[in-house]
């Protein structure tokens, strides 16, 4: 009986001693507990307890790299990655690696290093069990939609962008079509009121536009378009110079719902300071910057334009 006793101890000792020394593998390698049991599952020799069913199923040692070399071309083709675009990788990574080489380790025809294997799952951004375990044809079916939704975020990225560009242009030619128009009927008529107007509209429609992109048309008509861009920057200095009055006569209290970061770009606005564009742009969004430019245009057409000259 006590004999049997220390055989159960030593057992106990033993199993506990194993469990520590898997867990401090498992820490040491970053790989979870049921994954080192399977990489351990089939390690051992065969003994008469296991040989029995070892030729009926499949060992670690034909499925490892059979199920590794299917998740490999899964993962690539889901990351929509070539052969030659993955060897590629794993040079820049220090491996020697050629499209024959990946073709050959998705096939099963060579063993795959465990420093390859981590490198894949930085290519690939797989983790390292997901190249462990055979994924069901849900699971294919999941990576390949995800694949296409990959492919059709990239494609409307670059759908948008176009769009814009195009819209863009779009908006440039409308704006030259007007102004050239409005100017046209001032050289018949005469009607500087009219000029007018029309100038507003298409500052109020247009913005910056009318400043950056109309060079063209004011050389057409004997204006320098670095004339147009001092008005515009004094147009800027006087809407800024109006919010600065207006943030200068609210009380402690009203300037609390100011935001702090627009009271500090009017301020070094005026200073001279460099600011965001987007500041830039907000202060040509409204009437008063429309107002001042399409004055000031208005007085420089009407000095340059010829009334009468159709040519």
């Amino acid at each position: 009986m006590a004999n049997l006793h220390r055989d159960a101890s030593r057992v106990v000792r033993d199993a506990q001693g194993e469990c520590t020394s898997v867990q401090r593998l498992s820490t040491l390698s970053g790989l979870n507990l049921p994954v080192l049991f399977i990489l351990m599952r089939d390690s051992r020799e065969p003994t008469q307890a296991n040989a029995a069913d070892r030729p009926t199923r499949e060992t670690l040692a034909e499925s490892v790299p059979r199920v590794f070399a299917g998740r490999l071309r899964a993962a690539r083709r889901a990351a929509g990655i070539s052969q030659a675009a993955l060897a590629e990788a794993m040079r820049v990574r220090g491996f020697n690696w050629r499209q024959t080489t990946v073709a050959k380790s998705e096939a099963g025809d060579r063993p795959v290093l465990f420093a390859e294997a981590l490198a894949m799952t930085q290519i690939l951004k797989r983790e390292f069990e997901y190249f462990l375990f055979e994924g069901t044809e849900l699971d294919n079916t999941i990576d390949e939609a995800k694949r296409t939704a990959d492919a059709l975020v990239k494609a409307l990225a670059e759908v948008e962008f176009q769009f814009h560009a195009l819209n863009n242009d779009l908006q440039l030619n409308y704006c030259i079509i007007a102004m050239g128009k409005a100017i046209s009927k001032y050289q018949k008529s005469g009607n500087g009121e009219v000029l007018g107007r029309e100038v507003l509209e298409c500052f109020s429609r247009w913005a910056s536009t009318c400043v950056f992109g109309m060079g063209d048309v004011y050389e057409s008509v004997g204006i320098d378009p670095e004339r147009i861009k001092e008005l515009d920057r004094k147009a800027l200095s006087h809407v800024a110079q109006l919010e600065q009055e207006r943030t200068d006569r609210l009380t402690q209290e009203q300037l609390m719902d100011d935001s702090p970061e627009r009271l500090n770009a009017v301020s070094d606005f005026l200073a001279g300071k460099e600011v965001d564009g987007a500041f830039i742009d907000s202060l040509r969004d409204g009437h008063q910057w429309a107002s001042f430019m399409a004055g000031a245009v208005l007085a420089v057409l009407q000095e340059c334009v010829r009334v009468g000259d159709f040519e």
